[in-house]
């Protein structure tokens, strides 16, 4: 088979070939390049090289500002021997270049050191021959001082001299260690191929051209983060949205225009079917046969500003004065309704370097109305909580919570789907002011239900009392779950039951048998609820779970 022709108008990612925008969708991104080159008249074939791991060739699109039309966009991936020599001869030419220049400036150093050592050998024949002459002959003062000027100002310029060859030295070999690395990463590079996006454009005249490459990348995700913020009795809270980026698609998004959007990029986009509802009866499905062995199987996948003359006391004094000023707000990213998504706009450019650390920008800030009240489930947990009820709205993704009160981290939770109308609990940890004591009062077997006598059955009549006392100075308002036995049998019979005071709602979130109280407790006051119910049951079939 014969090679396919090598793209000749190749853009090498660089000044001409750079990542201006991403944005960045749950499971993938959307990357625009931009690249410029010049074109000659008639038809051009320009290839814009990316370097992402996976490129989704399906949504490659080209936009070209120049005089003349686009006759076509594709994604191609050239293997990287077809091209690699072109780029092989360059790097050489460029090193040979880069040693003749290094050997005329190590040629011109020795010459320098040549020069000095000179200079040295005068300057030690002053300090010696000089003197025995002065015993024998009188040397003039002028002469002296023009021997001695001459010394110092060609020993200073030599002394230069060599400084910058040795820079420029120095420079070189690291040039030429940049080269011998390119040539190495050629060489052993694992890319088999070259990704290339070819732009087809007639253009109708000679001229220079820009081009935005748009594609659309995997290995990309964001997911939200939020900071909530309460202060106690307020009416609303803060919360702060993040967007934790990460990305490891083989491209460093450098001084790059971040946008997020919540959109799901579908792949398949038919609608859904619903197919017909059979009903049949059990039948055993036949036994399996043995497959044979299959050994493709058992194989794996494959620097600053400088301050100066600092005053330290005006310093304090202005740190002092700012302390008294406002806190500065998390920067606000735009946001855009794409009507069946929304996106947000980072204002601020940004570096995500591939395969690195993950990036957490803020994005928005909101108030939300809340509601306060206190929360105890005395059958699971002895404790009375405090917390905070919050109606989110349509923007608010599932996501990680990290709760403030008062300024303080009280906990890490996460905001879940929500149903329509159903609230974000946030918990804000636990009140001791509240105490809830519960306890069981009676539990007493009988043969006898309601007075009549039953020899085959035992009645077990069973009480509870729960105590709760409010040590605050404020009144609290409570919601208290509880739950009375369901019986899942006909042989076991729940009768009997007395609830005081009765339940604000029963089988509460569509739970058979659990039971809400809201009640609200004065200062210093104390309020019980009693339940008791009787539990018959033939005397051979205990029953579980009490």
């Amino acid at each position: 088979m014969s090679d396919l022709p090598v793209p000749q108008n190749i853009i090498e990612p660089g000044d001409h070939n750079t990542i201006d925008q991403v944005t960045v969708f749950t499971d993938q991104a959307q990357v625009k390049r931009c690249a410029s080159t010049r074109l000659k008249l008639g038809l051009n074939f320009v290839s814009v090289e990316v370097s992402a791991f996976k490129v989704h060739s399906d949504t490659v699109q080209a936009e070209v500002f120049a005089s003349g039309n686009i006759i076509g966009v594709q994604y191609k991936e050239i293997p990287i021997k077809q091209f690699r020599q072109t780029n092989f001869e360059q790097l050489e030419s460029e090193k040979k270049q880069l040693q003749r220049d290094l050997r005329l400036l190590d040629q011109k150093r020795e010459n320098e050191l040549k020069r000095r050592k000179f200079v040295d050998s005068v300057v030690k024949f002053s300090d010696i021959q000089v003197p025995q002459e002065i015993q024998t002959s009188l040397v003039s003062v002028e002469k002296m001082r023009d021997i001695m000027g001459f010394i110092s100002e060609s020993y200073e310029d030599i002394s230069q001299s060599i400084k910058v060859l040795e820079i420029k030295i120095e420079e070189h070999n690291n040039s030429i260690k940049l080269v011998d690395q390119q040539l190495k990463e050629k060489v052993h590079s694992d890319r088999k191929n070259i990704k290339l996006v070819e732009v087809i454009f007639d253009s109708t005249e000679e001229q220079l051209c820009k081009l935005n490459i748009f594609y659309n990348v995997s290995l990309a995700t964001w997911q939200p983060v939020y900071k909530l913020e309460v202060l106690n009795h307020a009416k609303d809270i803060s919360l702060q949205q993040f967007a934790k980026i990460s990305q490891t698609t083989g491209e460093d998004w450098t001084d790059t225009q971040i946008s997020i959007s919540n959109a799901v990029a579908i792949q398949n986009v038919r609608l859904p079917k619903l197919n017909s509802w059979l009903i049949d009866v059990y039948r055993a499905p036949p036994m399996p046969v043995a497959a044979p062995a299959c050994e493709d199987l058992i194989c794996g996948a494959e620097e600053g500003e400088v301050f100066e003359d600092l005053d330290l006391g005006s310093v304090d004094s202005t740190l002092e004065e700012l302390s008294d000023t406002d806190p500065a707000k998390y920067m606000q990213a735009e946001q855009r309704d794409q009507g069946i998504a929304f996106e947000y706009d980072i204002p601020q450019r940004v570096h995500i370097n591939s395969g690195t650390e993950e990036a957490t920008l803020p994005i928005a800030q909101k108030n939300l109305p809340c509601e306060f009240f206190h929360y105890a489930v005395p059958k699971i947990d002895s404790h009375a909580y405090f917390v905070c009820s919050v109606q989110p709205d349509s923007n608010l993704l599932p996501g990680a919570v990290n709760v403030y009160y008062e300024g303080r981290y009280v906990a890490t939770t996460r905001l879940q789907d929500k149903h329509a109308g159903e609230a974000m609990i946030f918990n804000l940890g636990i009140d001791r002011g509240v105490k809830v004591v519960k306890q069981k009062t009676k539990d007493r077997k009988t043969e006898t239900l309601f007075g009549i006598v039953d020899r085959s059955s035992l009645a077990r009549e069973i009480e509870h009392l729960t105590s709760i006392e409010n040590l605050k100075d404020e009144t609290v308002s409570l919601k208290y779950i509880d739950h009375i036995p369901v019986s899942k049998t006909d042989i076991i019979q729940i009768k009997g039951i007395e609830l005081t005071p009765e339940p604000s709602e029963k089988n509460y979130q569509s739970k058979e048998g659990v039971l809400l109280w809201n009640t609200t407790i004065d200062a210093g006051q104390a309020k019980e609820v009693k339940m008791k119910f009787f539990i018959k049951h033939p005397k051979s079939e205990a029953p579980t779970g009490l």
